[in-house]
């Protein structure tokens, strides 16, 4: 029975599609709603003889995963088969794969069994385009999550750019947020929250943004050896927009 991996970002949305890979005579792998990082290792670790991937969620996503399959010399020529989706993506997706199968579900077993049966294709790596990521995006800011947003500066939400759909911001929420972004503005108000934020580290995640080109000393450097001495540390920093930087921090372990 042939090894097919199904890509599928919404895991109680993906049952019809597995269902109609069974009854194509296939029994699909999926784990639910998984990440890049996970389908990466599992993919790379036990290549399978095809993979599936539903258009219907995160269309984006799924191109950019299959391209970045096509990068890799283990992976070229196995079947790629999306599945649904708009008209106006299924185009957008086609230009940069076209060896890719397009299928609505309806169709899917009998255009599945025809790409196993083909000849595998040596394809050529695919070029990935330069993706600009979204702000959003660099700070992990998921759809339909609540972000906290403490001592706000003016024009905050100017700065954030476009949300996922259904994301709620709040201003000095009363209850801890999914992902919080805590301003800090100047030093002595910085160090006298430093007990505040180890709290709060423990029940969000917890973004640390502060301008770029400060004159009043808080640096990446200063603000770093602040948490720590605080019992945080940093695990990823970014550009924010062009005024301000951002470091998300976590509780050391003990």
């Amino acid at each position: 029975m042939p090894r097919v991996r199904v890509i599928h970002w919404k895991a109680a949305e993906a049952e019809p599609l597995l269902e109609a890979l069974r009854e194509a005579g296939v029994d699909p792998e999926y784990d639910g709603c998984e990440s890049v990082p996970e389908l990466d290792r599992a993919i790379r670790a036990n290549p399978p003889d095809a993979v599936v991937i539903d258009l219907e969620r995160r269309p984006s996503l799924g191109k950019s995963f299959a391209a970045w399959a096509l990068t890799k010399k283990t992976l070229r020529g196995i079947p790629v088969v999306f599945v649904g989706g708009a008209d106006d993506k299924i185009a957008n997706i086609r230009e940069t794969l076209p060896e890719a199968v397009f299928v609505p579900l309806r169709g899917l077993g009998a255009a599945l069994q025809k790409a196993l049966r083909g000849p595998r294709r040596v394809a050529m790596p695919v070029v990935l385009p330069h993706v600009v990521r979204t702000t959003a995006q660099k700070l992990g800011i998921d759809q339909g999550r609540v972000v906290g947003v403490i001592d706000a500066p003016r024009g905050y939400l100017a700065a954030l750019g476009e949300l996922p759909e259904e994301t709620e911001v709040v201003e000095d929420p009363v209850e801890p947020a999914a992902t919080t972004l805590w301003f800090i503005h100047d030093p002595e108000t910085f160090l006298a929250a430093l007990r505040d934020m180890w709290t709060l580290a423990g029940r969000s995640k917890l973004w640390i943004i502060w301008r770029k080109g400060s004159t009043n000393g808080l640096t990446q450097l200063s603000i770093r050896d602040a948490m720590r001495e605080a019992g945080l540390v940093d695990y990823k920093i970014c550009s924010v927009n062009k005024d301000w930087s951002g470091m998300l921090f976590a509780r050391k372990k003990a």
